[in-house]
């Protein structure tokens, strides 16, 4: 269905009130009374009686989004307190214990804002070591 204004939808309401909800006719009648507008197919105005009975509104309605199963507290509680715990634990690691995948795992270390790499860190060199490596 295309997006039509709100006040055309409202006019295509009155429309098929006045056509006691004969979706063909007030396809019609809708085309007489507003030569200027986009004219919609009686599909439409099927679509539209559809919802204004179901919702009593002519507004879209807001698309329902998936909660994510394994993005609970505890499940972020236990991942992130793990690797709090223990810093040095990898992604697969901790999808072994948990039993939660590593996909999961590594959103929702990305949603706490840590890091999913660790960090390596490198020893000075010293005066002895040029002679130690040059000896090999």
């Amino acid at each position: 269905m295309k997006n039509y204004p709100r006040e055309e939808r409202i006019d295509m309401i009155f429309t098929l009130g006045e056509c006691h909800k004969n979706c063909i006719l007030a396809s019609r009648v809708y085309a007489q009374k507003f030569p200027e507008r986009n004219h919609p197919k009686p599909t439409v105005f099927k679509r539209l009686l559809h919802q204004f009975e179901e919702t009593g509104s002519v507004n879209y309605k807001k698309p329902i989004t998936r909660k994510s199963v394994t993005e609970n507290e505890e499940n972020v509680f236990t991942i992130i307190g793990s690797l709090i715990e223990n810093p040095n634990l990898s992604q697969n690691l901790i999808s072994k214990s948990t039993n939660i995948s590593q996909s999961s795992i590594s959103r929702i270390i990305k949603k706490q804002n840590f890091y999913p790499y660790k960090i390596q860190l490198c020893q000075e060199l010293d005066g002895n070591d040029f002679e130690n490596r040059s000896r090999n």
